[in-house]
């Protein structure tokens, strides 16, 4: 716990946490993305949110489905109940069909001191495929405003 990204990290889920809970004491709805790698969702103060603050929904998806020139794994989760309207699957054909291709976006290699480890690092294209296709923003948009509409009757 003493590496300054840990305790970074750490300190950026207590605020995400925080945030949270305001949004869910104002009665609001929240939701997060997260690549599949992320610890996020199982850090103390997410899983206080989740265990306490009413229900919570998981979905795991892929942004190439929406536009993304990745395949890009992510998952999705908060109190948002239509987030489950995500596509979950991008089978193989799908993939090639849609030409994504996740290459260029993390380096692996052999360790030289022990070949039994793996060290995956971020490569040149790894900035590039922070940025959200519009076709998702455009889904997340369109379910708030759709929860919004069926929450006000």
């Amino acid at each position: 716990l003493s590496s300054p990204w840990v305790r970074l990290g750490n300190l950026l889920s207590a605020r995400f946490a925080l945030l949270c809970l305001v949004a869910v004491v104002a009665g609001c709805f929240w939701c997060v993305e997260q690549p599949m790698s992320s610890l996020l969702r199982h850090t103390a103060y997410y899983q206080h949110l989740l265990f306490n603050c009413g229900p919570c929904f998981l979905k795991k998806t892929w942004l190439g489905l929406y536009g993304h020139w990745s395949c890009k794994p992510t998952q999705l989760f908060g109190n948002l109940p239509l987030i489950t309207e995500f596509e979950e699957h991008l089978p193989m054909d799908k993939r090639k069909d849609l030409k994504l291709s996740s290459k260029g976006m993390v380096k692996k290699t052999i360790s030289k001191k022990d070949p039994k480890k793996l060290w995956v690092t971020g490569d040149k294209k790894l900035r590039e495929s922070q940025a959200y296709p519009g076709k998702f923003a455009k889904k997340i948009v369109t379910l708030y405003a759709k929860q919004d509409a069926s929450v006000a009757g």
